[in-house]
């Protein structure tokens, strides 16, 4: 079974189909193939999957990162909070930058 949302649906039946799980309760939709996915999809995943490789290879290779003056750490019993604010901030300059002379060529 086809699911359509009009005869000018962005999306083409061939891409989406609807399969009950069951007859109370409301279907789930499936997308079948890599044409949903644009250009630009592609290349969102393939750089969040080059970040978390990234992210994976440099894990405690970089000890300063999330220790720097300004990152908010509280401990309690039973609690931890941390959000490492100026961890965030220096990373978010240094990828603008790469960015930026990327760019620029």
């Amino acid at each position: 079974m086809h699911l359509v949302a009009s005869e000018q649906s962005v999306i083409p039946r061939s891409v989406v189909s609807l399969r009950w799980t069951d007859s109370r309760k409301w279907g789930s939709v499936i997308i079948i193939g890599m044409e949903a996915f644009s250009g630009l999809g592609k290349a969102l995943v393939f750089l969040g999957g080059v970040l978390i490789l990234l992210g994976l290879g440099l894990w405690g290779k970089l000890p300063f990162l999330g220790r720097l003056p300004g990152d908010i750490h509280i401990e309690r019993e039973g609690f931890v909070f941390y959000f490492p604010l100026t961890t965030m901030l220096v990373v978010s300059a240094i990828v603008s930058l790469i960015l930026f002379l990327l760019r620029r060529r």
